[in-house]
This record gives C-alpha cells, structure tokens and sequence, in this order.
C-alpha cells in the first residue's frame, strides 16, 4: 500500500444486558467512548464527524461512528485557516449486541492514514461482521 494504512484495530467483546445496540438509545443521543467503553481517553474528547446505523447480511444492527480527535489549544492560525483544529487521531468504530455480548470494533489512524487510506479504512469497519457458529469461516 505504500505506507502504514493503520495505526492500531481492535475488537473486543463484553457481557452486556443490552439485548440489542439500541438499547443504548438513538444513535444520535449516545456518546461512543463512555457507552462501549472506549480506552483511549482522547476519544472522550473527540469530535463526531459521522454517525450511521448499519444493517448486517443477517439484518443485525450495527451503530458506527467516525471519530476525529485534535490536540487541545491549537492556533489561532491553524481555526482560520481550516475552520476547524487539524486532528492527529481518527476513529472509526462498529458496535453491535449479540447473545449478551457487545462487540467494539475499532480501527484506529493518525490524519495522514487516513487521508491516503479513509476509504479502505471505512470499508475494512464494514466487513465487521457477526456469524453464527460454524458459518463465515473457510
């Protein structure tokens, strides 16, 4: 690919009691880090640059999030040129409940992976997928 296309991917798995990922409320209303427990304590403080609702081949729902993080205190200089603060982290992440379990899957890039990489980034978040025992591996 000519380069790191990631920083880091993860997924991880948890009991939870939610019998679905809605129950955690609209998509619109749930804040990622605090909600599945993200641990990387700069993604409390990102910002949400997308949010959808995806369905899976089976019909489970999957609610996923682009979440970009920039340094505190950035200049002046740097808001009025971009109108933003230029971020150093991106987030994209997938979540669904299944069987008691919540799965978290992130893929985490710093802003020059993914400028190069954002699109193969979002479509490797939506492979993110679930089988039943026995079914999806070859």
């Amino acid at each position: 690919l000519g380069g790191e296309a990631i920083g880091e991917v993860a997924l991880s798995v948890a009991p939870t009691p939610l019998a679905a990922i809605r129950d955690l409320g609209p998509l619109s209303e749930v804040a990622p880090a605090g909600a599945l427990g993200l641990e990387d304590a700069r993604l409390a403080q990102a910002d949400l640059l997308t949010a959808q609702v995806r369905r899976g081949a089976g019909g489970e729902e999957f609610y996923e999030w682009d979440l970009v993080y920039a340094k505190p205190g950035c200049s002046y200089d740097d808001r009025a040129l971009l109108g933003v603060c230029p971020y150093e982290l991106v987030c994209l992440v997938s979540a669904t409940v299944e069987a008691g379990a919540l799965y978290v899957f992130t893929a985490t890039s710093d802003a020059e992976q993914f400028k190069r990489f954002g699109p193969d980034l979002r479509a490797m978040r939506k492979s993110f997928a679930l089988f039943p025992s026995g079914e999806g591996a070859a």
